[in-house]
């Protein structure tokens, strides 16, 4: 397989490869002083970055010629400074630039000689970064540090010099969104949900760069601590997920995909814990953060539009609390069931829907000040005409956790209605204080 040997991440020296125009190459730099003059292009501290990735890579020093006298002929020499020389250079500059051995490089000193009509030449440098890799150190500034001599015309001693400070690294295969994200997936009567998500690398692939998916159960049980979060592990049976991601030739990102069933998964929310591991190019490393993502998905039914006038009881508190209150989003305002009048029944709120639905579950606040009269028992009943009621489910403090402190919300599991119904009742048997009376502050439902 074709490599690709020239991997750079970044470098100052970008577009060192084109073709310079008369202003991009300077050459018109210095006419009155000199009738030659020869220059990197270039010069000073190039900083770039390269990845290990098992191939060496490439970069390409320029040199230009200037001054007055363009069809001059000249040569200078291009070479590494030695030891001395760059020693001398630290101590006049106060820098603390440290070469790399010559094993980390192909380069051998070049002479230029320049024609009539050359105005630049090229000299190609080739970085061997498994050898960067681990010859660099900590006690100074890195670098491959070039300089021009021996020309047969002036040099400008301002730009005679290019210390090319490579950092060398391992690239990462990374989730593109890493951490937590979160998918809503509807009860919308398809059985199946595909997901996609994408992994990336910092260069484009030449190595068949393979690796796999794992599911780590770890990951959750951390994030859940650390969030104070409730997830729960998506059931194995109810997902297939790719097991292995392949990176396409020259591709710098690949994508693998989740298929939810969504037939028999229960409402509520889910994390798939996923880890990168194993890539095929040991030059790969994968990061603690960017190698991990948490896929949160939050399975529920479609939310049903409701009006204050699709709302009834039959004991409303006359002196407080209104049916609307449930529905303004405002948890300091309530509905509050009758407590000042006299009642013979059990406390109810209905819904009439305007679509029929088969299946629902429903959500409530409790007042925000208190749970005094938050319902402790509660049964759902259903009906097709609004005459003939039947009871569906049942709800208790003790064995659902119905709430009994102010301002909490609760959402009940899916409720299969056995037919398509269009009214539904929520009743109370007893609030948390032992009354018939119950306080709801918001209240919504979804169905299908």
């Amino acid at each position: 397989m074709k490599k690709k040997k020239n991997i750079l991440l970044a470098a100052l020296a970008a577009g060192l490869l084109l073709v310079p125009t008369a202003c991009e190459d300077n050459k018109d730099e210095f006419l009155s002083d000199f009738s030659t003059i020869l220059y990197f292009r270039n010069s000073g501290e190039i900083a770039m970055t390269t990845y290990i990735t098992g191939d060496n890579a490439n970069y390409t020093l320029i040199v230009n010629k200037s001054g007055s006298d363009l069809g001059a002929t000249a040569s200078v020499d291009v070479s590494v400074m030695s030891d001395a020389s760059l020693q001398a250079y630290n101590a006049e500059h106060g820098y603390n630039y440290r070469a790399y051995p010559a094993s980390c490089y192909n380069f051998e000193r070049t002479t230029l000689q320049f024609g009539s009509a050359d105005l630049y030449k090229e000299v190609p440098v080739e970085l061997i970064t498994t050898a960067m890799g681990t010859s660099i150190g900590t006690d100074g500034v890195y670098v491959v540090p070039f300089e021009l001599t021996n020309g047969t015309d002036s040099i400008n001693s301002d730009k005679r010099y290019v210390f090319l400070q490579v950092t060398p690294q391992y690239p990462d295969i990374a989730f593109e969104q890493p951490g937590f994200s979160s998918t809503i997936l509807s009860d919308d009567g398809v059985s199946t949900a595909e997901l996609s998500y994408n992994l990336t690398i910092p260069v484009e692939n030449y190595w068949g760069l393979q690796c796999d998916l794992t599911v780590d159960p770890d990951l959750l049980d951390a994030y859940n601590q650390a969030n104070g979060t409730s997830y729960e592990l998506l059931d194995a049976a109810s997902y297939t997920m790719d097991s292995s991601v392949s990176f396409g030739d020259g591709a710098t990102s690949a994508t693998f995909n989740i298929t939810v069933n969504k037939e028999n998964l229960e409402y509520g929310d889910y994390i798939i814990p996923v880890r990168i591991a194993n890539p095929s190019n040991s030059s790969f490393r994968v990061d603690d953060e960017t190698g991990v993502a948490l896929i949160g998905i939050t399975f529920t039914l479609p939310e049903i539009a409701l009006t204050a006038n699709m709302l009834s009881s039959n004991y409303v508190e006359p002196s407080e609390g209104s049916l609307a209150n449930l529905l303004d989003g405002n948890i300091a305002t309530y509905f509050h069931s009758a407590w000042s009048i006299a009642t013979t029944s059990e406390h109810y709120v209905q819904v009439d829907l305007n679509e029929p639905i088969s299946r629902l579950s429903f959500t409530y606040t409790t007042r925000d000040s208190n749970g005094n009269a938050a319902p402790a028992e509660l049964y759902v009943s259903v009906s097709t005409d609004g005459e003939q009621w039947t009871e569906v489910e049942r709800f208790t403090n003790s064995a659902d956790g119905l709430p009994a402190a102010g301002a909490t919300s609760w959402t009940s599991p899916r409720i299969d209605c056995g037919e398509s119904i269009s009214h539904v009742r929520f009743t109370n048997v007893v609030n948390a204080t032992g009354g018939v009376f119950f306080v709801w502050s918001e209240f919504s439902m979804r169905g299908r």
